[in-house]
């Protein structure tokens, strides 16, 4: 390892010692509160705050927190606490309703064990690398509980000014509308969550270097590949270098030829440039015979058949159903929307609609024509899944 001017770090314990003093106990900065009158809760909002905690919020809490998360010090993860709550939970409760009316929580709350991930650039670097905490399930619990509480009470409409942005959509006879904020309209698109959204050539800066950027990934573990068996390739493949395009794949159509140039690059480290069988297979779930490596095209596929399940079975307030319905509602005039997944997409003109809501429809005539046979995964679009209607 080496220090930011490249000095070797070496000896026992040396590299520890380094990442534990950003964690010790530091002094207080001396800093002195703003002064004037702050706002205060009201007698029912601080009532809610300071109520006891609850057996049904710690469950709500608990339901959650996803699967699949590290687990702290003690080693018991979420899903452990799912599948015995009924015979500890009550216990739970107990020590943290006792933590809170003693000021301190347990001695496993109050630790965490710290754990380094890689981050880009070179790994030799200690700069390069970002320490993380791992705390315990019930600690996590317990701030969970509370701050759904906090969600209640705090607002939420205030707005960001700085890192807002406003975009001027069509023709606006009575002129541009003034804009609060010091914000201004802009044209073409906007970035939002990562993504690039508006026009065709705002849409492309979403794909540039994307090539590039997986075969950067793939090239860490090149020299390794010889030494790992098809299993760990198949991990390397899909969970370092795949998903970093589950992301864009699943709100923008890519370019033409984009997925399989990628595909080609996954299955060429797979291989380590030697072919042995069949690319197709290799997709398929190893107890049919394959390796369960991922197909871009396929799981684009499945990610546009989500969207059109959540659009026909979805909740009811899901925020994005309206603008959905209103797109769909130009379709030949017809004034439908879900009503259109029923008919024969044939006979319909999408034209007009965005290229996204295009690749729904194209999706779901191969998914109804397919599925009437017996098939039980998407693998059979390995072709070309943006095949005519």
């Amino acid at each position: 390892m080496e220090t930011l001017d490249t000095t070797p770090v070496q000896g026992d314990g040396g590299d520890v010692y380094m990442w534990m003093s950003p964690f010790s106990k530091g002094t207080s900065g001396g800093g002195q509160l703003p002064r004037g009158p702050a706002p205060k809760l009201s007698e029912r909002a601080a009532g809610e705050l300071d109520r006891e905690l609850s057996l049904e919020e710690l469950h709500e809490a608990l339901q959650r927190m996803e699967n699949g998360q590290a687990s702290g010090i003690d080693g018991l993860p979420a899903e452990f606490y799912k599948a015995f709550w009924a015979v500890i939970g009550q216990d739970v409760l107990d020590v943290l309703r006792d933590s809170i009316r003693r000021g301190e929580l347990p001695l496993s709350c109050r630790r965490a064990v710290l754990t380094l991930l890689p981050k880009k650039g070179e790994l030799t670097h200690l700069k390069n690398w970002r320490p993380v905490s791992l705390l315990c399930t019930d600690c996590k619990l317990l701030s969970k509980a509370l701050a759904s509480r906090l969600t209640k009470i705090l607002s939420s409409a205030k707005v960001n000014w700085t890192k807002s942005e406003a975009i001027l959509v069509g023709e606006w006879g009575g002129g541009q509308p003034s804009l609060p904020g010091g914000l201004a309209w802009k044209r073409g698109g906007f970035k939002s969550l990562g993504v690039y959204l508006g026009t065709n050539e705002f849409l492309n800066k979403n794909w540039e270097g994307s090539v590039e950027h997986v075969k950067g990934r793939l090239s860490r573990w090149k020299r390794l590949v010889p030494k790992m068996s098809y299993m760990g390739r198949t991990l390397v493949i899909n969970n370092l270098a795949a998903s970093s395009l589950w992301h864009k794949l699943a709100c923008i159509d890519p370019p033409p030829n984009l997925l399989a140039n990628i595909q080609a690059q996954l299955v060429d480290f797979f291989w380590d440039s030697l072919h042995w069988i069949s690319q197709t297979v290799l997709h398929l779930p190893k107890e049919e015979g394959g390796q369960g490596l991922v197909q871009l095209s396929s799981r684009t596929a499945a990610f546009r058949l989500q969207f059109i399940q959540r659009l026909l079975t979805g909740p009811r307030d899901l925020v994005w159903r309206a603008a959905a319905s209103g797109l769909l509602c130009t379709v030949k005039g017809l004034g439908l929307d879900r009503a259109l997944f029923l008919m024969d997409t044939k006979m319909l003109d999408i034209s007009g609609l965005p290229m996204f809501y295009c690749g729904l429809f194209k999706i779901w005539n191969v998914f109804k024509k397919q599925n009437k046979g017996c098939w039980r995964s998407l693998w059979y679009m390995a072709g070309d899944w943006t095949c005519p209607v």
